[in-house]
C-alpha cells in the first residue's frame, strides 16, 4: 500500500514537471514566433524603401554621363552653350541641385547659377572633404560618388564625379577634368520614403563615401548599428552603404495579448493537472482497495477465483488450491476450470447454462442473488458441493470479478 501511494506521488511530481516544461516551451514558442513575425514585418517594410532609395539614386548618377562627351568635341565650351545642354539634362530633376565641370579640378561650368554661385571658380584641391573622392574618380577612371556631405553653397548633397580624360593632338592620353552633379541629400531621403510620418520602422544608413559597415553614419540614429537590427546592403558605383531598420522605438520582446495567452495557457494546465489528478487519485483508491480486498482473500478459509472480463482466471487463493488441488497453471481460464470441475459433458453443460443465467441476473439486477449449488470433482478425484456465486470486486471497475465457493 504504501509503494502505491509512492507511485501516485511520483506520478503527480512528474506530471507537474512536464506540465511546467509545457507551458515553458509553449511560452518560448510563442515569443520566437512574435520575433519572427516582428522581423518579417520589418523586412518587409524595409525592402521597398531600400529599393526607392537605390532606384532614385541610380537615376540621379546616370544623368550626367553624356556630358563628358560633350567636353571631348568641345573642350573650350563657353558657359552658355553648357547651361542649354545642361537644362535639358536638369529637366524634371527636383533632387538634383547643380551639374557642375572643372577643367583642371577648378570649376568653371555651373548650371544652374542661381543658388550655386558660391560654386564657381571652386579649386577642389582646397576642399579637404571632397578631394579625397576627387582624387578616387582621377585615379580609377570611374565614376565615384561622394557624401553624403556639406557643401559649398551650403547643405547636405551627394556628389556623383565622372573623370574626363581627353588625347592630345599626337594621341596621348591626359586628364582634363570633372563633370559633377550634386544631389540634395534630403530631397532624395524624401522621395525614397526614408523621411515619411507614416513609416512604422526606424532607419539608419552608413557607409559615407561608399565605404560600407566601415564608414560613418550620415542617415538615422547611430545606435541601431550596435544593435541586432534587419540589415541590407545598397551596392553604389564605388562601394556600398549599409542599411539597418528595426520597429519604430525599439523591438517589442512580448506580444500585445501575451498575458491573456499565458492566463489561458495556465488555465488549461490547471484544468489538464486537475483531470490527470483526480483520474490517478480515484486510480489509487481502487488499487488500494484491490490489494486490501486481495490480502483478505489470500488468507480467507472460503475459496476464491479472481477472472477478468475476458474469462482468464487471475488468482486463486491458498484455501480455492488446498481444497481443490488445482493451480493457475492447471486451469488458467473458465473453459478449463469448468472441464476439469465437472468432468461428466451433460452435467457441465447444466452448471454452464445455469451459470450464464445467473451472471445476465448479476449484471443487471440490483437484488441479492442466492448462490448456486455445485457439484466440483477436484484434482485428486474427490466431489466437492459448494455453494457458487459472484461479486464485482471493490475497486468498481468491472474489469475483474470473483467466483465464491
Amino acid at each position: 500500500m504504501a509503494n502505491t501511494k509512492f507511485k501516485f506521488y511520483t506520478l503527480i511530481f512528474i506530471i507537474t514537471v512536464m506540465l511546467l516544461a509545457a507551458l515553458v516551451v509553449a511560452d518560448n514558442y510563442i515569443l520566437a514566433k512574435h520575433a519572427t513575425q516582428s522581423e518579417s514585418q520589418v523586412h518587409n517594410q524595409l525592402t521597398p524603401v531600400a529599393n526607392a532609395l537605390t532606384f532614385n539614386l541610380y537615376t540621379n548618377i546616370q544623368i550626367i554621363k553624356g556630358l563628358p562627351a560633350l567636353f571631348s568635341i568641345n573642350p573650350t565650351l563657353s558657359q552658355k552653350d553648357y547651361a542649354t545642354a545642361a537644362a535639358k539634362i536638369f529637366e524634371g530633376q527636383t533632387q538634383l541641385i547643380n551639374i557642375v565641370a572643372a577643367p583642371d579640378l577648378i570649376i568653371k561650368y555651373v548650371y544652374p547659377i542661381q543658388g550655386n554661385e558660391a560654386v564657381k571658380n571652386v579649386d577642389y584641391r582646397t576642399l579637404p572633404n571632397q578631394i579625397g573622392s576627387v582624387n578616387r574618380a582621377v585615379a580609377t577612371k570611374k565614376l565615384v560618388l561622394a557624401g553624403p556631405l556639406t557643401l559649398v553653397q551650403g547643405g547636405q548633397g551627394l556628389v556623383s564625379r565622372i573623370p574626363v580624360y581627353m588625347n592630345d593632338p599626337d594621341g596621348h592620353e591626359f586628364f582634363w577634368g570633372l563633370v559633377s552633379t550634386v544631389i540634395d541629400a534630403n530631397r532624395l531621403y524624401q522621395a525614397s520614403g526614408l523621411s515619411d510620418a507614416a513609416l512604422s520602422i526606424d532607419v539608419a544608413i552608413r557607409g559615407r563615401d561608399g565605404l560600407g559597415e566601415k564608414g560613418e553614419v550620415f542617415f538615422g540614429n547611430p545606435d541601431l548599428f550596435e544593435q541586432k537590427n534587419i540589415a541590407s546592403i545598397i551596392t553604389v558605383p564605388n562601394g556600398s552603404w549599409l542599411i539597418v531598420a528595426r520597429p519604430k522605438g525599439g523591438w517589442e520582446k512580448l506580444p500585445d495579448d501575451i498575458w491573456l495567452t499565458r492566463l489561458y495557457l495556465v488555465v488549461a494546465a490547471l484544468l489538464l493537472f486537475f483531470i490527470l489528478f483526480s483520474f490517478l487519485k480515484t486510480s489509487m483508491k481502487a488499487s488500494l482497495a484491490n490489494l486490501k480486498f486481495r490480502s483478505l482473500i489470500v488468507t480467507s478459509p472460503i475459496p476464491y477465483i479472481l477472472l477478468n472480463t475476458k474469462q482468464q482466471i487471475t488468482f486463486l487463493n491458498d484455501t480455492f488450491i488446498k481444497t481443490f488441488g488445482y493451480t493457475i497453471k492447471d486451469i488458467p481460464t473458465i473453459a478449463a476450470w469448468r472441464a476439469k470441475a465437472y468432468p461428466d459433458q451433460q452435467y457441465r453443460e447444466h452448471v454452464a447454462y445455469s451459470w450464464n443465467r445467473y451472471v445476465e441476473e448479476f449484471q443487471t439486477s440490483a437484488d441479492m442473488l442466492s448462490p448456486i449449488e455445485v457439484n466440483i470433482q477436484s484434482k485428486y478425484g474427490k466431489t466437492h458441493t459448494a455453494l457458487k456465486s459472484l461479486s464485482e470486486n471493490i475497486d468498481n471497475s468491472g474489469s475483474e470479478y470473483t467466483i465464491v465457493l
